[in-house]
C-alpha cells in the first residue's frame, strides 16, 4: 500500500526545490502539520473516492491541494495569533504563489478545463469568500458577547472551503456530477472538526483571547466575560462542555447515515474520516470527565 503521506512530501520537496531554490527547507516547514504530515494530503483521495473510486491522482492536484491548504492555514494562524514567528506571515504569498501554478499545470494537461480554469475566476471565487470569512472571525473575535451560530458557521465552512474547491475541481477533472447534497455533507463535517478543536483547545483559545463560538457561548449565559477561574467553573459545573459534545458525536452519526444514504455505500474514505473524528470525541469526552473528578475533588 502506498504510503500518501510520504509520496506528498517527496512531490513537495521536489516543486519547492523546482521554484524557491534556496527558500525550500523553510517552505517545506509551512507545509507540514504539528505531525510533520502534508496539510490535507489524505483529502484528494478521500474525496476522488467519494467522486470517482479508483481514478488515479494527478500529482498536481496533491500539490495545488497541499499548497492551498498550507496558505489557508497560515492565514488563520495569523488572525488566531497562533503564527510561530512575526515573519512567518511573509510565507503566505508564497504559498498561494505554488498553489496557484499546480492548478495551471494542471489545467494545461486537461485541455476541455481551459476556459473555465484559466480566467483565475474558478480559484478567486474560493479565495474571496475565505478572506470574507476570515474578515468576520476577526470581528467575532472583537464581540466576544454576541453570538450568531448561521454567520458562525458560513464562517467556519468558508475559512477551510478548499475542501470544496477540490470536490468541485474533482468533479471537473472526472467529468462527474456535482451534487450539492454531498457538499452540504462535507460543509457538516468541516464544521464539526472545527466544532471539536475548540472544546479541545479552550483554555488556550482564550489565553489568546481568540473567542470561540464556545466561549462566546459560555459569556453570553453569564452576561459578561468571565475570568478564567471563572470560565473553568462554568465549564466544569454547568455542564455546557459535555453537552456541546454529545451533540458533536450524535451529529457525526446522523452525518454517517446521510452519506450512506447518498453514496450507497459504506466503504468510503470519508466515512472513516468521520468516525476517526467520533473517536477523537470520545476520547475528549473520557478526557474531559476525568479532569472534571480531579477539578471537583479539588474545590470539594
Amino acid at each position: 500500500m502506498i504510503d500518501i503521506s510520504a509520496l506528498t512530501r517527496k512531490l513537495l520537496r521536489e516543486r519547492l526545490a523546482e521554484l524557491y531554490p534556496g527558500q525550500e527547507y523553510e517552505l517545506f516547514y509551512f507545509c507540514l502539520t504539528s505531525n510533520q504530515v502534508p496539510f490535507g494530503y489524505s483529502h484528494p483521495d478521500m474525496i476522488l473516492d467519494l467522486v470517482a473510486p479508483n481514478t488515479p491522482i494527478d500529482d498536481n492536484l496533491r500539490l495545488f491541494y497541499v499548497f492551498l491548504c498550507s496558505y489557508y492555514f497560515l492565514l488563520d494562524a495569523a488572525v488566531d495569533g497562533h503564527l510561530p514567528t512575526r515573519t512567518s506571515i511573509v510565507t503566505l504569498t508564497p504559498l498561494l504563489h505554488l498553489a496557484i501554478n499546480a492548478l495551471e499545470r494542471i489545467t494545461h494537461s486537461h485541455a476541455p478545463l481551459r476556459p473555465l480554469l484559466q480566467d483565475g475566476a474558478f480559484l478567486s471565487s474560493y479565495i474571496s469568500r475565505n478572506s470574507s470569512a476570515v474578515r468576520d472571525e476577526i470581528c467575532f473575535q472583537s464581540t466576544p458577547l454576541v453570538v450568531d451560530e448561521s454567520v458562525e458557521y458560513e464562517s467556519i465552512v468558508n475559512r477551510s472551503n478548499c475542501f470544496f474547491l477540490l470536490y468541485q475541481l474533482a468533479t471537473l477533472l472526472t467529468q462527474r456530477p456535482y451534487c450539492l447534497h454531498t457538499v452540504a455533507l462535507l460543509k457538516h463535517y468541516t464544521f464539526y472538526v472545527q466544532l471539536a478543536d475548540d472544546l479541545g483547545d479552550w483554555r488556550m483559545d482564550y489565553q489568546k483571547q481568540n473567542y470561540t463560538s464556545f466561549l462566546r457561548q459560555c459569556f453570553v449565559d453569564c452576561g459578561r466575560l468571565l475570568s478564567l477561574d471563572e470560565l473553568e467553573e462554568y465549564i466544569y459545573l454547568k455542564g455546557k462542555y459535555e453537552t456541546r459534545l454529545l451533540h458533536l458525536i450524535s451529529s457525526c452519526k446522523q452525518l454517517i447515515n446521510k452519506l450512506r444514504s447518498c453514496t450507497e455505500r459504506s466503504d468510503t474514505y470519508f466515512e472513516r474520516a468521520i468516525r476517526r473524528e467520533q473517536d477523537n470525541l470520545l476520547g475528549l469526552l473520557t478526557q474531559f470527565q476525568n479532569t472534571k473528578k480531579r477539578f471537583l475533588k479539588r474545590h470539594g
